[in-house]
């Protein structure tokens, strides 16, 4: 891992940050391994299963950015210590809530501590980077997710299977008591401004709402390349929704160890290959390796549906999560590049809306349309949407201005970006001719 390698140039808070998000992460995705698994001993259908899980993407849609703006107006630790005690509470009430109703009010509240966590530990990550080494800590800290998430499934289908959800509970307030502990006594306080006081200023709670008439400023590639971000953030509801339910009576006949290990490999290529992937996507052309690992993940997903063999589907497994590794980075790029210029905040809010659409809509389509056509058909056209999804890169257009040798300023950039397609071209060919 980067992280060991580069442990020199990281500030004391930074680590700090990191050894909390990992011990949350481990247990966050313990816990969630369980959620399908325990929805479906207590009776509820695949239909609501996805439904209560999608809960969670609801809620944040609508706090994630007042969170956001009260993170600049309180203390971002205080926030990140009241996130945490909110999905300890939230964790325990959903794995003891037995009614449709009180499953749905602990989702709910689960996603609210989600983002009361996220949103400031983000915020407090970004304020602690310089711009020097900026690259290489993002890189760590994907790392470090990745790393929680393959060792939390494993985590969960241990104990799932040995103590059922007694481990489960108890393991998620050990690993919250520890991500507590390292903020309380290791981050510092930077804003003493009390909660009262910065919820009684004005906030943009319809913040949210407005980003959709941004939607037409990034033209057709834009929404093509937003769109696969949504895509790409539904897969992560589908996986976490089905896979623990395919383990068991779904068809696979593993074991809950075997099962959580499963869940782990979508996981464990991201921890060595994440920090490398983004250059090896500059070198090699953005859209191309989309492309490449968009179709490598729809094929291996496709393959991963169709197995009964222990062997291949892990192998698939793997293969998905190698593809999903290295498209992320080159996607990410590629709608950065829309954002050439001035519009890069705006771009940012449009980018987090259509992800926040993905998480929310994924779990739900799967549990309905497991509850249809079965979990197996469901993973196979979710293969069929990535392969299908390639086709939206032919509206995705390099942009010219890196060909230019340097001879188009950005300036001039900002002064062609409302013109017509036409006059553009006639301005960008004079331009290379100078």
């Amino acid at each position: 891992m980067h992280l060991w390698r580069h442990r020199a140039f990281l500030p004391r808070e930074v680590r700090a940050i990191l050894l909390a998000t990992l011990a949350w992460q481990i247990g966050q995705a313990a816990l969630e391994f369980t959620y399908p698994t325990y929805l479906d001993a207590v009776g509820v259908p695949y239909l609501l299963i996805g439904a209560l899980l999608s809960l969670v993407s609801f809620a944040g849609m609508f706090v994630d950015v007042p969170i956001g703006v009260l993170c600049d107006h309180t203390s971002r630790r205080k926030l990140m210590l009241t996130g945490i005690v909110i999905l300890a509470v939230a964790g325990v009430f959903i794995l003891t809530a037995r009614s449709i109703g009180l499953l749905a009010l602990a989702f709910l509240i689960s996603g609210i501590g989600y983002q009361s966590w996220r949103v400031p530990r983000d915020a407090k990550f970004a304020a602690l980077t310089d711009e020097q080494h900026r690259s290489k800590l993002y890189g760590c800290d994907a790392e470090v997710r990745y790393l929680g998430v393959a060792v939390g499934a494993i985590v969960g289908g241990l104990l799932i299977g040995a103590f059922w959800t007694t481990g489960i509970i108890v393991a998620y307030w050990a690993l919250l008591a520890v991500a507590l502990l390292i903020v309380l006594f290791v981050v510092t306080e930077t804003n003493r401004r009390s909660f009262l006081r910065a919820l009684t200023r004005r906030h943009d709670f319809a913040y949210k709402f407005t980003e959709l008439r941004r939607i037409r400023n990034v033209g057709p590639g834009g929404v093509a390349l937003l769109s696969l971000a949504l895509l790409f953030a539904a897969w992560i509801g589908v996986l976490w929704t089905l896979q623990p339910l395919l383990y068991g009576k779904g068809g696979l006949g593993l074991s809950p160890a075997l099962g959580g290990l499963l869940l782990a490999c979508f996981a464990l290529p991201g921890v060595f290959l994440s920090y490398s992937a983004g250059s090896f996507a500059d070198r090699v052309g953005k859209p191309g390796m989309l492309f490449a690992g968009m179709f490598v993940m729809g094929v291996a997903i496709i393959g991963f549906s169709m197995s009964a063999e222990t062997t291949s589907v892990f192998a698939f497994a793997i293969l998905a999560a190698v593809g999903e590794v290295f498209a992320l980075p080159a996607l990410a790029g590629l709608i950065v590049d829309l954002a050439y210029g001035e519009r890069k905040g705006e771009l940012a809010g449009v980018w987090d809306m259509f992800m926040d659409i993905g998480f929310f809509i994924g779990p739900l389509l799967a549990g309905a349309s497991a509850q249809f056509v079965g979990i197996r058909m469901t993973l196979t056209l979710t293969g069929v949407l990535f392969l299908a999804g390639t086709l939206l890169l032919f509206l995705v257009r390099p942009l010219r201005h890196r060909r230019m040798r340097g001879k188009l300023t950005e300036a001039t950039h900002q002064s062609l970006v409302h013109v017509t397609p036409l006059r553009k071209r006639h301005a960008l060919r004079r331009f290379t001719r100078a």
